[in-house]
């Protein structure tokens, strides 16, 4: 049954997409793309609950023979990751978008062009996590930046095509360096006169020590420098903060819950085949440098922010250092930080980036000085950010509590002392400043009238010297998908569903499984 469940994660998103270009209304659109990745979402449960049956193994299927296609219980935990992010995104873009068209910000062209990059986005994704060939495994990640590309640049304005133009260049340039990695691993596989092997992950997981240890030395650094720039690592994180501004709000949720992820799990993959040559201690040292220097660039940037929706950009560089410090840290206890924080990171950006989109629906501004006394005029609003933006930053009960707290744990039972003091006193200073933004935005009294800014007011229907009344309607769907995303992340941090739990614990087995 579970054969070739895949072929469907991967390819059914390419029939959406098609099927999305060629329905005109927009409403039909709208209703049709949640439909859709409703099933998407139900096909990769059901993988994820039947994945046992494959344990870990290359994939048949009927037209692209075998060998192709690679699942394990990590491959489950991430098709299932990008199905949920993407079922609630696309509740809550009906609504988005609706406001969009009522602002003539876009057309109605647009609705379906988003909908339609929005599949091939996803399945770009799941290609990457079910793919066995590590070169083919790297075209997948090349994949997922042309079609995200278009989505940062959706608006057609000069700022957005020109983050648009900086994320492909940065990010094509750095995964072109990922490439000549994979060029030197085969290399290494070539001159390892090994029969049989390849590059199939399936093979070199379980080939044992193959290649050369200087060779492999190099070939990770070039994978880690390219696959980092796509996760956002400093300081090659420099697209990051244009992109996720400019891009729509479900977009911005897309990219730093999953996109990023995808871009990690690849580097885990071929950190797993260089292990076997280099030893834990060689990728370590890198894990740690790269996301202590993550910490530390997000953290004046998380102070001194006026934007909010790039104020969430770079709490997703501190995020993504944290992930790429647990990696460090090393043992199954470090990977089992990284994959819960993975999911309970995938799940609170998500909710601050919608919310984010909606504050900024309501207040026609990205400026933080510009938000406030939002618990007076959208309690519901103010309660998502204000509660979400805590459990960003670690309050517990939210799950990211009890990650960060398994980092620290790790890192002071890996004897990393000085790289543990650092990574608790970067959080703390992250904190306050997230703190003060939260607390500015939510409460204090919204002043409607500035007398500098004096334009017609829609709300009002007269002239008036800087009016500013609020737009106070936000679309029930975009509420539930944030109430969705809310619950989500406050019930995982005490309860995890068996099969998700199931799913990290034996990932991080076969990961530690010396040649599997």
């Amino acid at each position: 049954m579970y054969e070739n469940i895949h072929l469907y994660l991967i390819f059914l998103p390419v029939a959406f997409a098609l099927i999305t270009k060629a329905i005109r209304r927009c409403v039909i659109v709208e209703y049709f793309s949640m439909a859709a990745s409703f099933v998407l979402l139900a096909i990769s449960y059901m993988f994820l609950t039947g994945v046992g049956t494959l344990a870990s193994k290359t994939l048949k299927s009927p037209i692209f023979g075998d060998g192709l296609f690679y699942a394990d219980h990590l491959s489950a935990f991430m098709a299932f990751l990008i199905s949920l992010i993407f079922f609630i995104t696309s509740i809550y873009s009906g609504d988005y978008l609706e406001s969009e068209l009522k602002r003539r910000v876009i057309s109605e062209r647009k609705v379906s062009d988003y909908y339609f990059r929005g599949f091939l986005f996803v399945s770009a994704m799941m290609l990457v996590v079910f793919i066995n060939n590590i070169g083919l495994m790297w075209a997948s990640v090349e994949a997922t930046t042309l079609v995200s590309a278009l989505l940062v640049g959706f608006y057609n304005t000069r700022e957005s095509a020109e983050a648009a133009w900086k994320y492909l260049i940065i990010c094509t340039v750095a995964i072109a360096l990922s490439l000549f990695g994979i060029v030197l691993l085969n290399y290494a596989i070539i001159s390892s006169k090994v029969p049989g092997l390849s590059l199939d992950y399936s093979l070199l997981s379980t080939a044992g020590k193959f290649a050369d240890l200087s060779i492999m030395k190099f070939s990770f650094v070039f994978v880690l420098i390219g696959y980092g720039t796509k996760a956002g690592l400093a300081p090659m994180h420099t697209w990051l903060p244009d992109a996720y501004s400019q891009s729509p709000a479900p977009v911005s949720a897309m990219l730093s819950g999953v996109l990023s992820a995808c871009s990690t799990y690849s580097l885990i993959r071929f950190e797993h085949i260089a292990r076997l040559s280099t030893g834990q201690n060689f990728a370590s040292d890198y894990f740690i440098v790269f996301g202590l220097l993550s910490l530390f660039v997000a953290f004046p940037f998380i102070v001194l922010q006026n934007d909010i929706k790039r104020l969430v950009a770079y709490s997703s560089i501190e995020h993504t250092g944290i992930i790429y410090l647990a990696l460090g840290f090393g043992g199954p206890f470090g990977l089992i930080a990284v994959f819960y924080h993975t999911f309970y990171h995938a799940v609170l950006k998500s909710l601050m980036f919608l919310t984010a989109g909606s504050i900024i629906s309501v207040y026609k501004t990205n400026e933080i000085t510009k938000i406030k006394g939002l618990f007076e005029h959208h309690k519901f609003l103010a309660v998502a950010v204000f509660i979400g933006g805590l459990g960003l930053c670690g309050m517990p009960p939210f799950g990211i509590f009890f990650s960060e707290l398994m980092v620290l744990f790790v890192g002071l039972t890996a004897k990393k002392y000085l790289a543990a003091a650092l990574y608790l006193i970067c959080l703390s200073l992250i904190f306050i400043g997230f703190l003060n933004h939260l607390s500015k935005m939510t409460f204090g009294h919204y002043a409607k009238c500035h007398a500098e800014e004096a334009f017609e007011c829609e709300n009002c229907n007269r002239a008036t010297a800087g009016c500013r009344a609020l737009d106070v309607n936000v679309g029930f769907k975009m509420k539930l998908a944030i109430a969705i995303l809310f619950v989500i992340s406050a019930v995982s941090g005490i309860y995890m569903i068996s099969a998700l739990k199931e799913a990290m614990a034996q990932a991080v087995a076969l990961l530690m499984t010396p040649g599997l």
